[in-house]
């Protein structure tokens, strides 16, 4: 890519005011008219200057605020992200446990229903007790299960953003 000089005309005017110091030939009206120019460069510089700081300025606001949205947006997905994580975790361990009161349910039928049966005055408390060892069992079964699925699953997700 050819860098343009954008400056052309200022540094002609430099260099002619440079010219002028170093030749001690010059005359007073020779070196006003030079002073003149450089000012009247100065300024137009420094406006372009303070253009150029204005718009830096607005563009850089614009990217501030666009770089918050952002940032409130990843806030917002990383919510959601984790509320499904935890969904889906929920729905693992409820399947789960659900598989495992089938099995209790069938342990319990074959081999503690005698005793129960044996030892129980009615079929209520016979149907109680049934039901308090499934129940009493199968929330903590499901509370831990849910808790380890949702940290493999919070293990997977910090591995697979550390891996992009």
């Amino acid at each position: 890519m050819v860098k343009k000089n954008v400056f052309i005309r200022e540094a002609a005017i430099l260099d002619k005011a440079v010219e002028m110091v170093e030749n001690d030939s010059t005359n007073f009206d020779a070196v006003m008219e030079c002073f003149k120019k450089m000012c009247a460069s100065y300024e137009d510089l420094l406006e372009q200057a303070k253009l150029v700081t204005q718009v830096s300025d607005r563009l850089q606001n614009k990217l501030n605020n666009q770089n918050e949205i952002i940032s409130q947006k990843n806030s917002k997905l990383q919510e959601t992200l984790d509320e499904l994580t935890k969904a889906k975790a929920s729905k693992s361990a409820a399947t789960i446990t659900l598989i495992f009161a089938v099995v209790l349910f069938f342990i319990e039928e074959f081999f503690l229903d005698t005793i129960i049966q044996n030892n129980s005055p009615n079929s209520f408390v016979s149907f109680g007790a049934k039901a308090f060892m499934v129940f009493i069992v199968l929330k903590p079964i499901e509370s831990i299960v849910e808790n380890f699925l949702l940290k493999q699953s919070m293990r997977k997700n910090k591995k697979e953003i550390k891996s992009t």
